[in-house]
C-alpha cells in the first residue's frame, strides 16, 4: 500500500487498480506485453509501470515464467492471468509489488 506524503502522520492511501497481464500499460493485451517483462531483466530496458501487472501469476515476484505464462495465454489458449485480468481491479495478494508509476487503468 501506497503512503501519502506530507506533514504529519502518513495516511495509508489505496492502491492504484491495473490490469494484471498489461506489462506496457497500455491498456491492451499483445505481443509486447510478455516481450517487455525480459527485456526489462536481461537488455536493462525500464521497468514495468505496475510490477503487479507483469507479474502475470501473482507469486509476488516478476519472473521470467511471467511472460511464459503470457504467450500461453495469447498463442496457445493457456490459462488466464491471475486476477484482476478482464478489467481493471486490485491485488489481493500481499506481497512487495507495486505500481509506483501506474498506467490509467480503463
Amino acid at each position: 500500500m501506497g503512503k501519502s506524503s506530507g506533514s504529519g502522520p502518513s495516511a495509508l492511501s489505496p492502491p492504484p487498480p491495473f490490469r494484471r497481464g498489461d506489462a506496457t500499460g497500455d491498456d491492451g493485451f499483445d505481443l509486447s506485453d510478455p516481450v517487455s517483462i525480459p527485456g526489462h531483466f536481461f537488455l536493462g530496458g525500464e521497468p514495468p509501470r505496475c510490477l503487479d501487472a507483469a507479474d502475470v501469476g501473482d507469486s509476488g515476484a516478476m519472473e521470467i515464467g511471467d511472460p511464459l505464462h503470457l504467450l500461453a495465454f495469447l498463442f496457445l489458449g493457456g490459462p488466464a492471468p491471475a486476477l484482476p485480468f478482464a478489467s481493471c481491479g486490485f491485488d489481493a495478494s500481499e506481497d512487495g509489488l507495486d505500481c509506483a508509476n501506474p498506467p490509467e487503468c480503463r
